[in-house]
């Protein structure tokens, strides 16, 4: 599985599961498919529950299914009319020693190249793009008859994290576009049980055709979307959202406007006081104090937002904090001259009123 993000630093996505709907062997259609998903308490697991009702139009299919799944928890469980089945990994060899194992999976085998095709899916929400590999395709050998079929498959997924802003956001992954592949699409059942989890969660279905409690039901006859999206993004108080809002800088500079005004005042003071000195030890020693107060306060309230963020805190501020540090020689110089200037002038007024 691979996606691809601009940026110049680590990425700001913790990979979870990306479960996805099975490739179907070309003999068999699907009916009807049963997604059901019940989250837990805390967003870091959720079981998913998956019936496929299909048709096989032939007997001894060999390989009806091939799932692909990667990163989840604990096991992958899959039935086939009530009979647990066991599932193994494609071996590295696969493409071109048993080239006929994929003869009923045309558009995933490229028979022309000996290889398994790459599928790719976007996912717009994210902007990425999301890439799954015959390593991590798992199948299994059975002999199913003609006519109808059950298959249940059961795991565990965990989630998605994202550091990409102040407060980090989550979600779960599945993806339906492999049904663009199948002989049919019948109909689409999904299922999102969220009693266990007392928080609100988003999806990118659109509106529940039916809505009871924690649990919401879409039923579909056509691909949704390419990648289901169950969503969660912490909220936090509103004084934490004010500082989030004002951002480190927007603080810092209400702090430094403060110090500033403090330092005119004093600056102003010594000069009433002292008119015909030639130098103003306040100025001197106010332009090293209020920048590197300035700085500092910005530098360190990150941590205070952080601290008032709590666990779902990102604290992914990239290199902000080196270029603070980096502008104190600019600041340092710039504000001593402003202040140098404004007691040339007090001085001048001082000496003119007197």
């Amino acid at each position: 599985m691979s996606f691809f993000l601009l940026g110049n630093m680590a990425s700001p996505v913790t990979e979870g599961t990306l479960g996805t709907r099975p490739f179907i062997n070309k003999h068999v259609a699907v009916v009807h498919e049963n997604l059901f998903i019940k989250l837990d308490k805390n967003f870091n697991y959720a079981d998913f529950q998956i019936e496929y009702i299909i048709e096989a139009n032939e007997d001894g299919l060999n390989i009806p299914l091939l799932f692909y799944a990667s990163e989840y928890k604990n096991g992958f469980k899959v039935e086939i009319d009530g009979n647990p089945i066991a599932v193994k990994k494609i071996p590295d060899s696969w493409g071109i020693s048993k080239a006929d194992k994929f003869n009923d999976f045309d558009y995933v085998f490229n028979s022309e190249k000996n290889h398994l095709n790459e599928f790719e899916w976007e996912d717009l929400e994210e902007n990425m793009s999301f890439g799954i590999s015959s390593k991590d395709f798992l199948y299994f050998e059975t002999d199913i008859s003609k006519g109808k079929h059950i298959i249940k498959v059961n795991y565990t997924a965990v989630r998605w994290m994202y550091k990409d802003d102040w407060l980090k956001s989550y979600s779960f992954r599945y993806a339906l576009a492999p049904a663009k592949y199948w002989k049919s699409f019948g109909t689409l059942d999904i299922t999102i049980d969220s009693s266990n989890f007392n928080e609100i969660i988003t999806t990118n279905l659109g509106s529940p055709t039916k809505t009871e409690a924690h649990v919401l039901t879409w039923t579909f006859n056509k691909l949704p979307t390419d990648v289901l999206r169950i969503n969660f993004k912490p909220t936090v108080s509103s004084f934490t959202q004010t500082l989030i809002n004002l951002e480190p800088f927007g603080l810092a500079l209400i702090i430094g406007i403060i110090l500033t005004l403090i330092h005119l005042f004093l600056v102003y003071y010594f000069r009433k006081q002292n008119p015909l000195k030639k130098y103003s030890s306040i100025v001197i020693l106010g332009s090293l104090v209020v920048p590197i107060l300035f700085i500092l306060s910005w530098i360190f309230l990150f941590g205070i937002i952080d601290d008032n963020i709590g666990e779902h805190a990102s604290k992914r501020h990239g290199y902000a904090q080196v270029g603070i540090v980096v502008l104190t020689f600019f600041i340092i110089p710039v504000y001593f001259l402003v202040m140098w200037i404004i007691d040339r002038l007090l001085k001048r007024k001082m000496i003119n009123r007197n």
